[in-house]
């Protein structure tokens, strides 16, 4: 795989691994971060592919260029983490503890 390729699904993989929701509702919102995310790698992907590995001139450093632009317009956040959760329950342990 050349390093352009690679690059992408690098990206891609970054984007849609984002932290698991704390909640049903954290998950609601994680959920529609992560189908705008998926349509834009989906649309991205299938672009690149279509226009393929056989055409040196596809300009995949532009498609980086769009594809963390676009995923940058849905961050991961508004949505408790599942990893803040345990810290938020670790925390208060220990202060209960002192």
């Amino acid at each position: 795989m050349s390093d352009h390729y690679r690059k992408v699904c690098e990206v891609v993989l970054e984007a849609l691994d984002i932290p698991y929701a704390a909640t049903h509702g954290d998950d609601e919102i994680r959920d529609k971060i992560l189908d705008r995310r998926l349509a834009q790698a989906v649309s991205a992907l299938t672009f690149i592919l279509d226009d393929g590995p056989d055409r040196p001139d596809v300009d995949t450093t532009w498609h980086l260029s769009y594809l963390r632009e676009k995923f940058a317009e849905h961050p991961p956040i508004g949505y408790r983490t599942w990893d803040e959760a345990v810290a938020e329950t670790a925390a208060r342990k220990v202060e209960g503890a002192l």
